[in-house]
C-alpha cells in the first residue's frame, strides 16, 4: 500500500513539473521578437527595434491570415538607412537567427542615396514599401536569377505584379559599386542585392517567405491591414 502511494505521489509531482514547466516556457511574440532582437544584437546591426518589430509583426498576421505557407524565413530591407549601408537583414524566426545581411537597392525615383519616396503606380520606378510574399518558383531574366513577388498592402505595394517588381541580383548593388560610388545603384523599383548573392538568396526566401520593405511611414504604419499589434501578446507559435 505505501508503495502504491509512492508511485502515486511521484506521478502527481512528475505530472505537475510537466505543466509547470511547458506554463514556464510560454512566451509572447513580442517576449520572443525582443529575445531576437537582444541575442542577435541587431543594435549593432543598425537595424531599429522598430522596423524588426513591425516585420514580425506582419509576419504573424500574414500567417494568421493563411497568405503565408511553412516558411519561417522574414526578410527586411531597411530604407531608413543609406543605400552605403549593409540595409538587408534574413532571419529565420524559426531559429531564432538573423542568417544573413546584406546591399539592397532602391528605386530609381525614389530618391538617390537615400530612399525617400515610394509609389505603387506603374511606370513610377520607384520602390512600394510593405509587406509581401515570394512566389515559389524562380525563374531566369535579364537580372539573372529571379523571385516574383506578391505585395499585400492595398495602396501601398499590390500593384507589384503588374509592376513587374521582382527580387533580383545586380552589379550596381555589390560593395564594389559603394566603394567607387559610396551609395548603390538603383532600379527601376525592385529591391535588388548584389548578383554574387542571388542565387543563394532567391533559394533562401522562395516560396511565401515574407519580405518587408521598410520606411518610417506613418501613413503606412496607420492604414495596412497586415500590422495589427495585438498578435504581440499572444503566445509565439516558435
Amino acid at each position: 500500500m505505501k508503495l502504491f502511494f509512492s508511485f502515486f505521489s511521484i506521478s502527481i509531482y512528475l505530472s505537475f513539473f510537466i505543466c509547470f514547466s511547458s506554463f514556464a516556457e510560454t512566451r509572447t511574440l513580442e517576449q520572443y521578437a525582443d529575445q531576437i532582437y537582444n541575442q542577435e544584437n541587431l543594435s549593432s546591426h543598425k537595424l531599429s527595434r522598430q522596423a524588426f518589430l513591425y516585420g514580425v509583426i506582419g509576419f504573424e498576421n500574414l500567417r494568421r491570415a493563411s497568405l503565408t505557407s511553412n516558411s519561417t524565413i522574414l526578410a527586411i530591407l531597411d530604407f531608413t538607412q543609406h543605400s552605403a549601408r549593409k540595409r538587408f537583414y534574413f532571419f529565420d524566426l524559426a531559429k531564432g537567427k538573423l542568417i544573413h545581411q546584406t546591399y539592397g537597392a532602391h528605386g530609381k525615383n525614389s530618391g538617390l542615396a537615400m530612399a525617400k519616396k515610394f509609389s505603387n503606380k506603374r511606370g513610377s520606378q520607384m520602390s512600394s514599401i510593405g509587406l509581401y510574399t515570394t512566389f515559389s518558383d524562380s525563374y531566369y531574366g535579364d537580372n539573372g536569377i529571379s523571385i516574383r513577388l506578391y505585395g499585400h498592402d492595398v495602396r501601398f505595394n499590390d500593384n507589384a505584379e503588374q509592376r513587374a517588381i521582382v527580387f533580383h541580383g545586380a552589379p550596381y548593388a555589390t560593395k564594389e559599386h559603394v566603394a567607387k560610388f559610396n551609395r548603390l545603384g538603383r532600379s527601376w523599383g525592385c529591391p535588388a542585392v548584389p548578383n554574387y548573392e542571388a542565387d543563394f538568396l532567391v533559394k533562401l526566401i522562395k516560396d511565401s517567405a515574407v519580405l518587408f520593405v521598410y520606411a518610417n511611414s506613418s501613413r503606412y504604419f496607420n492604414e495596412s491591414d497586415h500590422l495589427d499589434r495585438s498578435v504581440l501578446l499572444e503566445d509565439s507559435p516558435f
